[in-house]
């Protein structure tokens, strides 16, 4: 079966293992659980198991920890489906990247929460003096253990001489009788109601701290943005306006407050809980005590005056579950939802980025970096930045993967971007070079990182491009280009341009190529040469032409009023090129204002390999 692998582009064959979201389906296919997915979609199954593919062609491995899947669904998915939907969004400078305001209801007490804070005293005093049943269990027993019969006690005798004492001539004098000896019998239908509900309210206490914790932590951080010492100040002013677009600092206190309120009222209520799991009843009841979901209607149940309070918590645990509640059919296509809004968002950053860059230029509808033309475009369900003959490939998914094998080409990288944190993605390693990371809506820094692969892309085509000659020039344009800066090559009649044009020398060459007499091939050669020592020299901060110093093998360029630091040069027998504004700046501290890689990949504005200053 042929389908397209999205971290690698090109159509293969299915795998024996396949992993939730990389592959997109080229026809129409059947899972064993009962998924129908149509050809163009992404192959998602049943995030709870491992699920065959058609006659056992392949298998979808189940997601390692689920349930946190889940909870991370519950906070992204009204999210992005909010931020895709505002009118904002319209506005690629105006649009928001982090979670709005609408999320931040559930950090609201729910209504099954409510009624636990209200009804936990009638779970215990069910601890306390539980209902039970009498049960009696028969056993043969010497007659002084005895205190009440079995009915059937005298046909056993009859059959068990053993157990006579001694025969009489008026009967017989036992030795051992049948009797009946009772148990309390805790494991009524009522008490494993009431255990089951226990289980449920523990699971559904733990997953809503973990939410509301998360949210609180997020909104701390929030506040906590503008007395960041370590941070540039002008990446802290940037992450601030983003927070402040999505949330004032009133409302952001607001709900602080709100989620410090209901992660107390959720403590407490977890704390109680555990404490009737460790108590006498609970501890009492088989681990095998289950019940069905639709309950029986019981007089216990319906009039003890505790027990009653059992059905309204278990109907409510029901109902807030409910969504959570879904085939298999409606788990592919909530991930397919989700992996659409998710998509979208990812162009929305990737349209801001590219339009709040200095070093773009607008002509008309067209933007154009360096002479070459630069389209933001979706196909399918991966963004294709195209810039000349380069491509920057953005495949969004939502399962973050280990090390995945990403295609690297001469002429186009792929960028692996997932909605779902992982541990190996640590902000702090995140640099130009790096081939997969996550961005969602909680993220500060998720329009940062975006910002970064972007402009590392851009920026490293312009280092690559710096200083190569332009070859087969006639002899009469080497020598005007010899007069404004241009520098002989050994061979070919080709001249290696290495300083920017003057404005004035710029307006001279754009009048100067239709009367040079070259083809048109040199021509562009020439043009896209000076276009880029002039994107070399500009500051990406400010864009205003910088201070720009040639050196053997290399320049470096500054800007006064920025800060910025750029330039091109061997370290260790490479070719480095970096771009800072401090000595010992990071991605953490400076975001895309520090990015430092290698350009010995030859011919390819791909990754190379990364390596630290």
């Amino acid at each position: 079966m042929r389908v397209y692998d999205r971290y690698l582009g090109r159509e293969t064959d299915l795998p024996g293992t396949v992993t939730a979201g990389r592959f997109r389906l080229l026809e129409d296919i059947d899972l064993q659980n009962g998924v129908r997915l149509a050809s163009g979609q992404v192959l998602f199954g049943d995030i709870r198991g491992d699920c065959v593919v058609g006659n056992g062609q392949a298998v979808i491995k189940a997601v390692e920890g689920w349930e946190a899947f889940d909870e991370e669904h519950e906070l992204h998915a009204p999210a992005l489906a909010a931020l895709v939907n505002t009118p904002k969004a319209q506005d690629a400078r105006d649009f928001s990247p982090l979670v709005p305001a609408s999320v931040g209801d559930l950090a609201q007490i729910q209504e099954l929460e409510q009624a636990l804070s209200e009804r936990i005293d009638h779970l215990r005093e069910i601890n306390q003096r539980p209902r039970m049943s009498m049960h009696y269990e028969v056993d043969a027993a010497p007659v002084s253990r005895a205190r009440k019969v079995a009915t059937n006690a005298i046909a056993h005798l009859a059959a068990h001489s053993e157990d006579w004492q001694r025969r009489t001539l008026s009967g017989i004098q036992p030795k051992r009788i049948l009797a009946l000896f009772s148990k309390d019998e805790m494991a009524i239908y009522e008490n494993r109601v009431y255990g089951c509900l226990l289980d449920k309210l523990h699971a559904h206490l733990k997953r809503r701290l973990r939410q509301v914790d998360r949210l609180k932590r997020k909104y701390e951080e929030a506040l906590r943005l503008g007395a960041i010492e370590n941070l540039d100040y002008r990446l802290r002013d940037e992450l601030c306006s983003l927070w402040g677009r999505a949330l004032p600092d009133q409302d952001t206190k607001r709900l602080l407050d709100n989620s410090k309120a209901t992660l107390g009222v959720l403590e407490r209520l977890h704390k109680q809980v555990g404490a009737l799991r460790n108590g006498a009843l609970y501890s009492a009841l088989p681990c095998s005590a289950r019940v069905p979901e639709q309950l029986r209607e019981t007089n216990i149940l319906q009039h003890d005056q505790h027990y009653r309070h059992l059905r309204p918590l278990w109907r409510l645990h029901q109902k807030q579950s409910s969504d959570r509640a879904m085939n298999p059919q409606e788990l592919a296509e909530r991930d397919l939802c989700l992996l659409e809004h998710f998509t979208v968002y990812i162009g929305l950053l990737c349209g801001r980025v590219v339009a709040e860059s200095k070093l773009i230029e607008v002509h008309g509808d067209a933007r154009v970096f360096a002479s070459a033309e630069l389209q933001l475009e979706r196909r399918v369900d991966e963004w294709h930045l195209l810039c000349g003959d380069q491509a920057l490939v953005i495949v969004p998914t939502l399962l973050p993967e280990h090390s995945p094998a990403v295609a690297t080409e001469r002429n186009s990288r792929r960028v692996i971007v997932s909605l779902l944190e992982s541990d190996d993605f640590q902000m702090p390693d995140f640099g130009p070079d790096t081939a997969s990371f996550c961005v969602n809506p909680l993220d500060f820094y998720g329009l940062e990182k975006i910002r970064l692969v972007v402009e590392s892309f851009l920026w490293r085509m312009a280092f690559f491009r710096y200083g190569q000659p332009i070859p087969r020039l006639p002899r009469h344009a080497q020598e005007w280009l010899g007069v404004r800066g241009g520098e002989p090559t050994g061979s070919g009649h080709g001249i290696a341009m290495r300083r920017p044009l003057t404005h004035n020398e710029y307006r001279e060459l754009i009048a100067w190529l239709p009367a040079a007499q070259v083809n048109a091939e040199t021509a562009d050669a020439i043009r896209r040469t000076a276009d880029n020592l002039k994107i070399l020299a500009t500051c990406r901060e400010c864009g205003e032409r910088a201070y720009f110093d040639v050196e053997p093998g290399g320049f470096r360029a500054r800007c006064g009023p920025c800060g910025l630091r750029w330039g091109v040069w061997t370290e260790h027998g490479q070719r480095v090129a970096k771009l800072t504004a401090g000595h010992k700046g990071s991605f953490q501290s400076h975001g895309a204002r520090h990015m430092f890689f290698s350009l010995e990949t030859a011919g390819s504005s791909g990754p190379g390999r990364l390596d630290r200053p």
